[in-house]
């Protein structure tokens, strides 16, 4: 959930950035025509300033930031940069960059961040990071880019206005908005508003504990059984860690836990029986009453682990496999989510 916000902060901070470019270079336009000389290679050589001016002030004409940054030169942020590369990464890419172009964008700065600074951050601080090839973002990477985006636009505007002579006025971004849910009321997400929460809401009470299973195997005599019971229990205590890990960084409280061996289970052999994991999971804020149950059954086909993972609103997906695979993680991560929506 806290991504969530996150990742719509990030947006809302570069779109506005984008809707600000388009109104203040429509007006430049309007108010220097000769401006056009310097900015019109940045637009294409098939536009025309008759042209141009309307789809700036309707919001549709791409490379309007370039445009006013590289042709006009206004004192330009570098933040705003590295906000608007990660945005496009975020909506995307899903958040997925193993080319680094985040990274790239923001060694290119070589460390010369904007001089007025938002009094409210760390100077030169950018809290952006890296999982493997996805980008890390935290309600302090939202006010981040929403902060240095307004400090940006005030800055900006104050320059622009008095060079141009353009009437000053305080700017009002073209309606963009985003919402979370809490309870079942939206909440607006403006530029500048702190996230709720940073970091997922903590459970007060520890998650129960996940029933012990201890089957006798001793009267089995194929190795291939014997190494199927043993990938199978390994199996189990992977998915409980891994389910616990990730609900407590989601914000999941597991507020109930069973699981055993369903079917019947005969002492000579691991056919005829599942190994099982339910878990009965809601928000940890409370803030609605979604509840999810996400179930995992382990059973065997040839003697060889099938793992099937469904939940209350999720279908049922097989995987076979002896050890955990990239999708069966992801869909059962997948079911989880399912919960906050």
């Amino acid at each position: 959930m806290e991504r969530y916000l996150s990742v719509q902060q990030i947006c809302h901070a570069a779109d506005t950035l984008n809707s600000y470019c388009d109104s203040i270079l429509a007006e430049i336009l309007e108010a220097s025509p000769a401006e056009w000389e310097n900015v019109k290679a940045l637009f294409g050589k098939q536009s025309s300033l008759e042209k141009t001016l309307p789809r700036l002030r309707s919001h549709q004409q791409t490379g309007a930031r370039k445009a006013l940054r590289d042709g006009i030169g206004p004192y330009w942020h570098p933040e705003s940069d590295v906000i608007c590369e990660l945005r496009n990464k975020l909506v995307h890419q899903g958040g997925r960059d193993s080319d680094r172009k985040v990274q790239q964008e923001i060694e290119s700065k070589n460390g010369s961040w904007c001089i007025i600074q938002p009094d409210d951050l760390p100077a030169g601080v950018i809290p952006i990071s890296y999982s493997g090839d996805d980008l890390v973002v935290d309600a302090q990477t939202g006010y981040w880019a929403c902060r240095h985006v307004q400090n940006h636009i005030h800055g900006m505007d104050q320059n622009l206005c008095a060079r141009f002579s353009l009437k000053r006025m305080r700017y009002r971004p073209r309606n963009l908005k985003y919402g979370g849910s809490s309870s079942r009321e939206g909440v607006s997400l403006f530029p500048g508003v702190p996230l709720p929460s940073s970091r997922p809401p903590q459970n007060v009470n520890p998650p129960p504990k996940t029933p012990s299973i201890n089957p006798d195997y001793s009267m089995i005599n194929s190795e291939k059984e014997i190494a199927c019971a043993q990938a199978r229990m390994r199996l189990r205590e992977q998915l409980d860690q891994l389910v616990r890990k990730y609900c407590e960084d989601a914000g999941v409280e597991i507020y109930g836990v069973s699981g055993g061996m369903p079917g019947s289970v005969l002492s000579h052999t691991i056919r005829g029986h599942d190994l099982s994991l339910i878990y009965s999971l809601r928000p940890a804020d409370k803030s609605h009453e979604r509840e999810e149950i996400v179930e995992v059954r382990i059973r065997e086909i040839g003697f060889e682990p099938l793992l099937t993972i469904f939940g209350t609103n999720s279908q049922m997906r097989d995987y076979n496999s002896s050890s955990l695979t990239t999708d069966a993680v992801e869909y059962l991560k997948t079911c989880i989510d399912r919960t906050l929506r």
